[in-house]
């Protein structure tokens, strides 16, 4: 959801309220790295506020905040026990934003926007022990343009980089004496989107 406001001549307000990341995978009783996990249901709702203003008459900045709400539920088999084991929390942390968009010409219009990291600290219980661990989600650089071909046609293309190799590994700590029960590691690498649409748009007669 997204709501719009010009506040004045010079400045806009946003505020949205969105779902940036989440998945549920059960991997089955005889996946190999069930005492890492076994089964995950991970989401978070994203709240942003941001104010944007015009540079000058060809380009527009924006900045913003955004706080995170995460809940992650995770089932692992114990190897002392080879019991399932359940591991559920919750976050919330926050980051910022920050945009510009520039008109090169009449027909053609660049933009880029920034997304920090936000690494958050998940609060909850492993079994019956109360327990910490970190949780990193990345950052995300954007860059687009649209190109009016036509009237009737647009192109649009945009290159998004996702900073991935924050996602190492999770310490799950007991939250008594800081001992460390569990580490999964991850060693996520970075990645790349790529994307391309044209949009033809049509007129009744």
């Amino acid at each position: 959801m997204h709501l719009v406001k010009a506040l004045n001549d010079k400045y806009t307000l946003g505020v949205s309220v969105g779902a940036p990341y989440g998945f549920s995978n059960d991997y089955g009783s005889d996946v190999f790295n069930q005492t890492d996990h076994r089964k995950v249901d991970f989401s978070t709702v994203e709240t942003s506020i941001s104010v944007a203003s015009a540079l000058s008459p060809k380009t527009n900045w924006s900045i913003g905040l955004m706080v995170q709400q995460l809940e992650l539920e995770q089932y692992k088999k114990s190897p002392a026990s080879g019991n399932d084991v359940k591991l559920k929390g919750d976050s919330q942390d926050h980051g910022f934003i920050v945009g510009v968009q520039h008109k090169q010409s009449e027909k053609t219009t660049v933009g880029a926007s920034y997304r920090s990291r936000v690494t958050h600290t998940v609060d909850g219980t492993l079994g019956t022990t109360d327990v910490t661990a970190p949780f990193q989600l990345p950052d995300i650089l954007a860059v687009g343009v649209a190109h009016i071909v036509s009237d009737s046609t647009r192109i649009y293309a945009d290159a998004t980089w996702y900073g991935w190799n924050v996602y190492t590994s999770q310490p799950i700590r007991a939250k008594a004496n800081n001992a460390v029960l569990s580490e999964p590691v991850s060693n996520y690498n970075n990645t790349i989107f790529l994307a391309s649409v044209s949009s033809m748009i049509t007129q009744a007669v």
